[in-house]
């Protein structure tokens, strides 16, 4: 289904897009741009179309100019559905309640401050009761959504943490940065249960887990993948600076398998819902599928102009959404899904 891919949809901002990530029910999208803004879009008016060569227009819902200081470089959307978070260069972690597009004119914001840092990586848990975010000033902290609050702030880095992942049962985290360590957090003791250093692969700049809470809810839905080469512990994806991506079996500590997916820094891999793809982008401007079983590159996605900077999954449809230095983010799938839908 993913060997040919065609771009249905693209929205543009004045600035680089870093960061964006689907609504868990999978209807909207947020994006977090260098212009400070967050914006929000209905996924579903895509599918409104009725002929083929109609031109797909995105519906924005809502946009926050100046929500931040400074460049959004990372954004979450809660698993209720209920917060957005956004994590920024001016050091600052904001989270908001989700309004209602049509009625609310006034946003419930909760402002976290703390890190010494760029906030380079944000995640909520499964339950959305805490909010872990990652910072170049060397910490992972763990906060209260609730109260507003930091629980605790996690050390072992020795340098620039780029990002983090919570597990799909919220029980651990894992995190990579520029210390070329991959870590394994316990989120009930919040100590490090497994550390991984070495100076065989190149600087670290994202992790994925095969099971995560954005794709361990979606699991139902679709057809679990064997990937043959994983053993029944924890596996995770992660994107290095000179092109690689490798499969590490965390349970063992070991690389199961490497991969050149590109020529230039590599800034993103995440899993699929099924477990049995991963997408990866780089600065090479190409996002690249690879199938795990087949072992092999199978489209290498490279409609953006500029560096690509992340790519995620919809939580169950074959759609990848997009950010870029080219000011744009792009929605992906299959055209026959597309004329499916309909």
């Amino acid at each position: 289904m993913f060997t040919t891919m065609e771009e249905i949809g693209q929205i543009q901002d004045i600035q680089p897009i870093r960061t964006a990530c689907f609504s868990p029910d999978g209807e909207k999208f947020a994006v977090g741009t260098n212009s400070k803004a967050l914006k929000i879009y209905n996924m579903q008016s895509l599918f409104s179309v009725q002929e083929r060569d109609e031109e797909r227009q995105i519906e924005q819902i809502f946009e926050k100019n100046n929500h931040h200081y400074g460049s959004i470089y990372s954004v979450d959307w809660s698993n209720t559905g209920r917060y957005i978070a956004t994590g920024s260069n001016d050091k600052l972690i904001k989270v908001i309640s989700v309004p209602n597009f049509k009625t609310d004119k006034e946003l419930m914001e909760l402002k976290l401050s703390g890190h010494k840092g760029i906030v380079r990586s944000i995640a909520f848990t499964q339950d959305d009761t805490r909010l872990l975010s990652a910072s170049t000033d060397h910490t992972i902290k763990v906060w209260d959504v609730q109260q507003g609050e930091e629980i605790r702030t996690l050390q072992g880095h020795e340098n620039a943490v780029y990002c983090l992942q919570v597990s799909g049962d919220g029980n651990c985290c894992v995190s990579v940065g520029m210390d070329k360590s991959l870590k394994l957090w316990d989120l009930r003791s919040y100590e490090c249960s497994i550390s991984i250093s070495t100076s065989k692969y190149a600087e670290m700049n994202y992790v994925s887990l095969k099971e995560n809470t954005k794709n361990y809810s979606s699991v139902r839905h679709v057809e679990k993948s064997t990937y043959s080469a994983a053993s029944s512990g924890i596996l995770a994806a992660v994107a290095h600076i000179d092109g690689l991506v490798t499969l590490w079996d965390l349970s063992t500590r070991k690389v199961i398998e490497e991969v050149e997916l590109h020529e230039a820094d590599c800034r993103s891999v995440e899993f699929d819902a099924s477990a049995g793809l991963i997408a990866s982008t780089s600065f090479d401007s190409s996002i690249a599928i690879y199938d795990l079983n087949k072992q092999t590159i199978i489209n290498r996605i490279q409609n953006h102009t500029d560096r690509v900077v992340l790519a995620k999954w919809h939580p169950f449809y074959p759609v990848i959404l997009s950010t870029s230095a080219d000011s744009t983010a792009r929605l992906f799938a299959p055209q026959r899904f597309v004329d499916n839908f309909k």
